[in-house]
């Protein structure tokens, strides 16, 4: 599609050349940021857009590839449809940049780092209307001595320099109306990658009974190395990957999910909305919400 500008001054524009302009200015300005000083939860600083959006689908475990069934997602509409999704039958509600829940409701990672938070934080809802909800709360703190020392999950050599080179943590606290236990995601972000990237852990999502790790994804289908920044991430429990996620995926801009087909209903949805917060912090960063 060509889009033609006249010439005259804005005051004398007709309507539809009015609009032609506006589309212009936004299309600039989307152009001008394709390449960001840095991409939120995971990706390295002075990353390429186009290297978390490649048309290659991630390499995924064959065990977990033979019985994994892809989650349906799909922009919301609206202008928000930039920055939120929604993934097969649960509808995010009440997205916004201030936080939904009364202090006294938040725990973990969330009260523990305190002032230590930077100014980025978001809410939503994820609901199906009919049996299941869950309440996220979000929120970015400083990579400090302090903070780190929360971090509970192993951590080889390799992780433990992927943590210190990350310039934040992540957090969510993730409240869900059918489960009492108090379930979060911890996870590092803003790494600093100088060479491929590595399938090391950088996170998990616990309710402190269940551990269920994060761990990067380094290689694509076709046997190509991630470079610059890692392509998606899984989380796995005992050894085994419960579910697979390609940030911008090779079918287009949304996030490609797979998840295990045999999983019970309270797991698969604790899964998809861990999904969504970190989708949600990474398309947050490439939206300039943070800085």
């Amino acid at each position: 599609m060509y889009i033609f500008l006249s010439m005259k001054p804005a005051h004398h524009l007709s309507p539809l050349q009015l609009i032609n302009l506006i589309c212009v200015l936004l299309l600039t300005f989307i152009l001008s940021v394709m390449t960001l000083p840095s991409l939120g939860a995971f990706p390295a600083s002075q990353i390429p857009l186009k290297e978390i959006s490649s048309k290659k689908p991630i390499r995924l475990d064959s065990a977990f590839k033979s019985k994994a069934v892809k989650v349906k997602v799909r922009r919301r509409g609206g202008i928000s449809s930039m920055t939120r999704y929604n993934y097969d039958e649960y509808t995010t509600e009440k997205a916004k940049h201030k936080a939904i829940m009364r202090r006294e409701q938040e725990y973990g990672f969330l009260v523990y780092a305190g002032k230590s938070y930077s100014k980025t934080s978001f809410s939503y809802m994820l609901t199906d209307h009919i049996n299941d909800t869950a309440w996220v709360n979000s929120a970015v703190a400083l990579n400090t001595e302090y903070t780190r020392a929360y971090i509970y999950f192993d951590k080889s050599q390799l992780d433990l320099e992927i943590i210190k080179q990350s310039k934040d943590i992540y957090s969510s606290n993730l409240r869900f109306n059918n489960d009492t236990s108090k379930w979060e995601i911890i996870v590092m972000d803003r790494m600093r990658f100088k060479e491929s990237i590595q399938p090391v852990i950088i996170g998990e999502v616990t309710n402190q009974e269940r551990r269920l790790q994060i761990r990067l994804v380094a290689v694509f289908e076709n046997g190509d190395k991630a470079q610059f920044a890692p392509p998606g991430f899984e989380v796995i429990e005992d050894g085994t990957t419960l579910m697979a996620v390609q940030f911008l995926g090779y079918e287009g801009v949304v996030p490609v999910i797979w998840i295990d087909s045999g999983l019970d209903h309270q797991t698969r949805f604790i899964l998809i909305t861990a999904a969504s917060s970190l989708i949600g912090r990474l398309i947050d960063v490439i939206n300039m919400v943070d800085n």
